[in-house]
């Protein structure tokens, strides 16, 4: 939290950076620093000291970007024009990694419309930065956006300010533009975290198949004009403690968040007159929780939604649970549901507590518009009341029946709730049906008869061919037995359960299933692998025939091979692993005796990893790998280092320079797939040669006779930089023959002058040397 505070006391001093930011003393080329830079680390100066212009898109950027610590300022100095793709500030090379941006304004300047973009980097931070500026006005592409990352993984965006950024422009499609872009098949592992959005058009959107981590948490976003987060068909993400219109001091006109994909958890987050929907739904969702949130509306002319289907029969959600939160909302006009929900297969709604402006006369709280089966619907142990003032209306209705009708729902739940209103006729009892269900019965191994009945029936008896034996009570208010050994004796008598009522009236009577040991039917499924032809298996007892169960389609039956096995032909039926799949087994007459579930595995897939050999004191060890393989780890001797991501291009890289202290280490490169389980191994080889050690020489200088910092350096240094008292400069490159010269005759003025050399490799700062000032 301290960080994060001192992060908005910097962004204070260039807030609005078209009006606030002052004419710094002196403009600079950024292009020239950026290629001298290479890729390294480029440190650049004060705003108020040295504004860095962009003339022109630059491409293949290599090096991270370091503010001064009262913040740098990047401006825009051409027209954004085109619409085949957007023209970034700064355009980075593929495959570069461990690349930072930190402490720097990026002003689009109303001219431009991208700042940063991002392509197949791995390690990517982008913090304490701030992006405004974004103009249409010479150009225009949907994908527009402050920052990008295109197949990116581990990127972490932190502790930045978009402000003023497209907040001119509205929802229309060829308006819309983004703050931060996450895209791409190959990208993976994002956060996004204590930002703030303020006065913007859109604030995050991401798309990709293969994210498994996707964090989004402790952000503001304040006066967003369209959606503030965009999830397209993700599988995964959390989005958590955010805020949105901070201290209610601005409101959203649109949606705050849309999904459509996998598992999403949307939790702890405070909301505050978001006037669409807080929550869309605008696709295919696996399982969806909204929950411990506190939501808020006031002064609204139409009910925003709190959860809602874009289109209520198009999108199915397959679990929804909506519980803990605290909703203080308004709810005219009155004929508008206060939460209406699409298709869904499982509904929660539980331990919220409603304050609501008012609830009128046949107003509904809750709807279910999908149109479609519920598998299970709970709403339990919900709170609802009125705000101070005003009632729910004795006549407004808990749940709509009507227009559309409820669907059908196999479990219905709803109890434990407080509300003023009328229940639904749903509710109320049916006629109680008398019933009784015996479980079958197996000769030489079952004592009791056994089973569960419904209705009237208070004693049960049994009886066997043409004996009927004496009456017992029912066990409980569910369930009955009835000691039968030495009674059933054979599976060719008829056995029945006789029920009787409280005077002793026999009301049924139910046949019993007598089986011997050797009639239980019994399924064992072989492992099916993805592609291939038929699913098999054997059977014992009384199966005939076999059927395939996939997801929620049954195919027909067909009889077992032979008295041992079975098959089913199931090319084009079972098309991926993860939906699930069954063997139902039929006895003679077809009825259905067992379901056995059938475990699908995908084809195996080789695992393989290759690794360059190390020379102590170098930086990473390098290599590639085939396969399954998603990250990587290192051990040495027993220990083993965390797992870092593999790169999209089949190359991997790891930082050993610390965990390697000798030759005779044993050093073993692990792969990991997705799931963390290790697929590939492979030691390193260790040169005994060790990397040269960077030295650097400084001459003397004389005030007012030399002109430049002169000397020599080697082992690895590429540029030198030079510091003075407190002010460090630009990086210079050195000479090919390890010399180097630094233009200082403007900058050591006197004697007295602390100054420094500063020694810089491909990665950062190596070496200080100290220089005599005479």
């Amino acid at each position: 939290m301290t960080k994060w505070l001192l992060a908005l006391g910097l962004v204070c001093v260039v807030l609005f950076g078209n009006s606030i930011h002052s004419k710094a003393t002196t403009e600079k080329d950024l292009k020239p620093l950026i290629e001298q830079a290479g890729t390294g680390t480029l440190i650049l100066a004060d705003q108020k000291e040295v504004t860095y212009v962009v003339n022109e898109p630059i491409i293949d950027v290599k090096c991270s970007i370091q503010g001064a610590p009262g913040g740098s300022y990047i401006k825009a100095n051409f027209q954004g024009d085109g619409d085949a793709q957007t023209p970034f500030l700064l355009r980075y090379s593929g495959g570069v990694n461990n690349i930072s941006i930190k402490d720097v304004t990026f002003d689009l300047d109303l001219v431009g419309r991208g700042a940063v973009h991002f392509y197949q980097n791995t390690n990517v931070l982008v913090e304490n930065s701030s992006f405004t500026g974004y103009s249409k006005t010479y150009g225009y592409n949907m994908a527009d956006s402050s920052i990008s990352f295109t197949d990116c993984q581990g990127v972490e965006v932190a502790n930045n300010h978009f402000f003023d950024n497209g907040y001119q422009y509205g929802m229309g499609e060829g308006e819309l533009n983004r703050c931060v872009t996450f895209q791409g098949e190959g990208g993976n592992g994002y956060s996004v975290y204590n930002n703030e959005f303020t006065r913007v058009n859109q604030g995050v959107v991401v798309q990709g198949n293969n994210i498994s981590r996707l964090d989004i948490y402790n952000n503001a976003f304040n006066a967003v004009v369209d959606n503030s987060i965009y999830l397209l068909n993700i599988p995964v993400a959390n989005i958590y403690n955010n805020d949105f219109n901070k201290d209610k001091a601005t409101e959203s006109p649109d949606e705050g968040i849309v999904l459509a994909g996998g598992d999403f958890k949307i939790t702890n987050n405070r909301v505050y007159n978001v006037l669409n929907k807080f929550v869309a739904v605008n696709g295919e969702i696996q399982n969806l929780e909204v929950t411990n949130n506190s939501i808020n509306t006031e002064n609204t002319s139409r009910r925003p939604a709190l959860v809602a289907w874009r289109n209520n029969t198009a999108y199915t959600v397959k679990k929804l649970n909506f519980s803990n939160n605290i909703l203080n909302i308004d709810t005219a006009p009155t004929n508008y549901d206060v939460l209406p929900i699409g298709r869904v297969k499982e509904l929660t709604i539980k331990d919220n507590q409603f304050v609501l402006s008012a609830l009128a006369d046949y107003q509904y709280l809750f709807s279910l518009q999908g149109q479609a089966p519920i598998e299970n619907v709970a709403m339990t142990g919900n709170k609802i009341q009125a705000r101070s003032g005003n009632i729910i209306s004795p006549k407004s209705l808990f749940l709509r029946e009507k227009s559309p009708i409820l669907p059908e729902i196999s479990q219905l739940l709803i109890s434990g709730n407080e509300f003023a209103g009328q229940y639904p006729d749903i509710l109320k009892p049916l006629p109680e049906v008398d019933t009784i269900a015996p479980l079958e019965f197996k000769l030489n191994i079952d004592t009791n008869v056994t089973g569960t009945y419904t209705g009237a029936v208070k004693y049960v008896a049994l009886k066997v061919g043409d004996t009927t034996y004496s009456k017992v009570p029912v066990v409980d208010d569910l369930n009955w037995q009835y000691y039968s050994k030495g009674k059933i004796t054979n599976t060719t008598t008829p056995a029945y359960i006789v029920g009787y009522d409280s005077t002793g009236t026999k009301i049924l009577e139910v046949p019993i299933k007598v089986t011997t040991q050797e009639d239980v039917p019994k399924i064992v499924s072989d492992t099916y692998t993805l592609g291939d032809g038929n699913v098999t298996g054997t059977y014992a007892g009384a199966v005939k025939y076999v059927a395939l169960k996939v997801g929620d389609t049954t195919y027909s039956k067909v009889p077992v091979v032979d008295a041992l096995n079975w098959q089913y032909y199931s090319k084009g039926k079972i098309t991926n692993t993860t939906t699930p799949v069954y063997i139902l087994g039929y006895d003679g007459t077809g009825i259905k005796t067992l379901e056995v579930p059938v475990k699908i595995i995908m084809k195996e897939e080789v695992s393989t990893l290759t690794s360059d050999s190390y020379t102590l004191g170098e930086g990473n060890v390098k290599g590639t790998y085939t396969g399954t393989v998603r990250y990587v780890a290192v051990k040495v001797g027993a220990t083993i280092y965390s797992k870092v991501p593999v790169n999209a291009d089949g190359t991997y890289q790891y930082y050993i320079k610390d965990k390697v202290s000798g030759k005779n280490d044993i050093v073993t490169v692990l792969g990991y797939d997705s799931t963390g389980t290790i697929v590939a191994q492979k030691i390193i080889t260790i040169n005994t040669v060790v990397a040269p050690v960077p030295t650097m020489v400084a001459n003397d200088f004389v005030v007012g006779t030399t002109k430049e910092v002169t000397g020599t350096a080697t082992g690895g240094i590429q540029y030198v930089g030079l510091k003075v008292g407190d002010k460090t400069y630009d990086k210079v490159p050195i000479s090919a023959d390890g010399t180097y010269k630094y233009y200082a005759k403007d900058k050591i003025t006197n004697t007295a002058s602390k100054v420094t050399v500063l020694g810089y490799d491909s990665i950062g700062l190596v070496l200080e040397k100290p220089v005599l000032v005479k």
